[in-house]
């Protein structure tokens, strides 16, 4: 238990995820069982986070999945080759592609973790894409937002 907020200390990593149409999805139709398994792990896994970019090492992976390096290895090329994730193994960076999208709200609270997790991913190109989708994502929701109040 966490005495400082209360309450189930997991409670603050809890997030839903928008997937209902991912399993429909032309690129994930064409994945192996353990591809898929490799993606819903990098989506729901114990390391990822709302921004879908998070620091996570491969014997991590390999150690948290059970799979062998090889086997994960070939799974990121392949969620790579169809632009589903990309891995920089300089700073063992992981972005999950449209993972923000994902978990979007738009709540203030969320925004704020999402901008410090944006803050804090290392590699340049990584940074700047999660920064441009929560960007996107942001001026669409306060734009829906500000239809609905005039209605």
């Amino acid at each position: 238990m966490n005495s400082k907020r209360g309450g189930n200390p997991l409670s603050a990593r809890s997030r839903m995820l928008f997937w209902a149409s991912l399993w429909k999805n032309p690129k994930i139709e064409v994945l192996t069982t353990q591809e898929r398994y490799l993606l819903l792990y990098f989506n729901t896994g114990p390391m990822s986070n709302f921004s879908g970019c998070y620091q996570i090492g491969l014997k991590r992976i390999v150690s948290d999945t059970g799979l062998g390096l090889d086997d994960v290895w070939a799974g990121l090329t392949r969620l790579r080759e169809l632009g589903l994730v990309w891995y920089n193994s300089g700073t063992k960076e992981l972005l999950v592609i449209d993972g923000l999208r994902q978990v979007f709200t738009g709540a203030p609270k969320g925004n704020r973790r999402i901008e410090r997790e944006i803050a804090n991913v290392k590699d340049f190109v990584f940074r700047i894409l999660v920064r441009g989708d929560y960007l996107r994502l942001k001026a669409a929701f306060e734009k829906q937002k500000g239809a609905g109040q005039r209605e």
